[in-house]
C-alpha cells in the first residue's frame, strides 16, 4: 500500500485550522457499505523527543 501525504506537518495553528476546516469535507456522512459494520477501531500515536519516548493506542 502506498500512502499518499495529504499535506505538510509544518503548519501554523492558523493553517491547521484552515486545514481542518479543508479536511472535514472528507468526512463520510453516509452508509455506503455493501453489509453492515460491525467493528470500528481507532488509533493515536506520538513520539516525545524530550524523553525519546513514543506512546501508541488503538480503542476497537
Amino acid at each position: 500500500m502506498e500512502i499518499k501525504p495529504l499535506h505538510s506537518w509544518s503548519l501554523s495553528s492558523k493553517e491547521a485550522i484552515e486545514l481542518q476546516k479543508q479536511l472535514a469535507f472528507e468526512v463520510e456522512t453516509e452508509d455506503r457499505f455493501a453489509e453492515p459494520i460491525r467493528t470500528v477501531a481507532g488509533i493515536d500515536l506520538g513520539y516525545d523527543a524530550k524523553n525519546d519516548a513514543s506512546r501508541a493506542v488503538v480503542v476497537v
